[in-house]
């Protein structure tokens, strides 16, 4: 993490090793601002977000935002059915 080499941390730690482990790692995510993920589920997720970034253009909304869009088109296909 130090040299720059790693930009995605997926951490799932697992037994009493994994404690200190976890924490060293973490606190070093944190230190040089690398994404850190504790779910394969979460890691997937951002792994896909990632993916689109690059191969598309991705629109910034607000969870309000995303809400209402879904709302018109929910209202649209109940009124046209």
């Amino acid at each position: 993490m130090k040299n720059g080499e790693i930009q995605f941390v997926l951490n799932t730690p697992v037994g009493k090793q994994s404690s200190y482990d976890d924490s060293y790692i973490r606190k070093s995510a944190i230190k040089f601002k690398i994404p850190y993920f504790t779910t394969t589920d979460a890691g997937r997720a951002a792994a896909r977000g990632i993916r689109a970034a690059r191969e598309e253009s991705v629109e910034v909304r607000s969870l309000q935002e995303y809400h209402e869009g879904i709302e018109k088109n929910w209202d649209e296909k109940r009124y046209t059915s």
